[in-house]
């Protein structure tokens, strides 16, 4: 999979610009705040329909418009046209002119592994944003995860909204048979996930490290030995005393074992930033063996932060990727390479 061409219409900085793309690496180069990384964000957000920056698509429209458009030809066995539309807080995912509705995540040919600096606190910082990136890669290999797992933020919502007023008995049990149905299917794909990912992890990890250092993720789930509904059914009263679910699979946690310690608490900065370009590899490569799809590898700024040796370890392992795009302030040496000022290429 490659992507060949983008448009940016109204898009971060961009007002109307086409970039064409080659297989193998591009290197996109410019000085700071020119719109390196928001082609990158652009980019991305058509895999996921999300920015990786921020949680608010309005603040992706270019000051005074009131949309944005992002549209691109993508090349694998076949050629297919993706395109985004935003408007009026309302995001419109397009495949070949087809709109999509449901399932997006999973019937969109385009996949992509986004590498930034500030994946850096993906162990060190709050559960949430662990929870995201598994729930995100394993939806883009199980339609019936990401089904599962919309529908039990669902009822986990309605299931709050009775504890915190007019609580009602019957449609509580209910909510929580319906939410533990989902609920197990979710933590059994996590752990069948992970079992993926612990295999080829430890490789991964020490081609980047050079050192003979273990390293593995655990799940920490909320659930031990029983069903998920009699656990919620368990903890009715004082969920009731609480006003809200406290327990479940939107609480659950990802731990990074590293030579046996957690990550988040004897990891160096260092080691935690090479323990998530190592995870993000492996994903990628479960990715690749459960769909056969090649996502476009994005690369925004990280190389600055990695020493030479395992700069060029990193690049040397992505060469054998079909795509990868990197941004650098700095010009290629020896390479080609697109140069970003302020929104457009010259």
């Amino acid at each position: 999979m490659i992507i060949s061409s983008i448009k940016l219409i109204n898009f971060r900085n961009y007002i109307n610009e086409e970039i064409s793309l080659l297989p193998g690496i591009n290197y996109i180069y410019g000085e700071n705040g020119q719109g390196k990384s928001n082609l990158l964000e652009g980019i991305n957000y058509l895999s996921c329909l999300h920015s990786f920056r921020i949680r608010d698509d309005d603040k992706l429209i270019r000051d005074g418009e009131d949309n944005f458009l992002i549209d691109c030809q993508i090349q694998n066995s076949i050629k297919n046209n993706l395109r985004v539309e935003y408007n009026e807080n309302k995001k419109r995912f397009y495949l070949n002119n087809k709109i999509l509705y449901q399932n997006i995540l999973h019937k969109n040919p385009f996949k992509t592994m986004i590498f930034y600096p500030n994946q850096v606190t993906l162990w060190s910082g709050i559960a949430s944003e662990r929870r995201g990136f598994f729930d995100e890669e394993i939806s883009k290999i199980s339609p019936m995860y990401s089904y599962h797992l919309k529908t039990y933020n669902n009822l986990l919502k309605q299931r709050n909204n009775i504890l915190k007023d007019n609580f009602n008995e019957n449609l509580f049990e209910v909510l929580s048979y319906q939410m533990g149905l989902s609920s197990d299917y979710l933590i059994k794909k996590r752990i069948e996930y992970l079992k993926k990912i612990n295999f080829y992890l430890p490789t991964i990890f020490q081609s980047l490290l050079d050192k003979n250092k273990t390293i593995k993720i655990e799940y920490n789930s909320f659930l031990s030995k029983d069903k998920s509904e009699e656990h919620f059914l368990i903890n009715k009263e004082k969920e009731i005393i609480l006003k809200h679910t406290y327990e479940g699979p939107h609480n659950d946690d990802f731990i990074c074992l590293y030579q046996n310690k957690n990550i988040k608490e004897y990891g160096s900065q260092g080691e935690n930033r090479l323990a998530v370009i190592a995870l993000k590899l492996t994903a990628i490569k479960v990715l690749k063996e459960e769909t056969n799809e090649e996502p476009v590898i994005l690369l925004d700024d990280v190389l600055s932060e990695l020493d030479v040796d395992k700069k060029d370890k990193l690049i040397d392992y992505l060469k054998k990727e079909n795509q990868i795009i990197i941004t650098s302030t700095n010009k290629p040496e020896n390479e080609n390479g697109i140069q970003i000022k302020k929104g457009k290429v010259i």
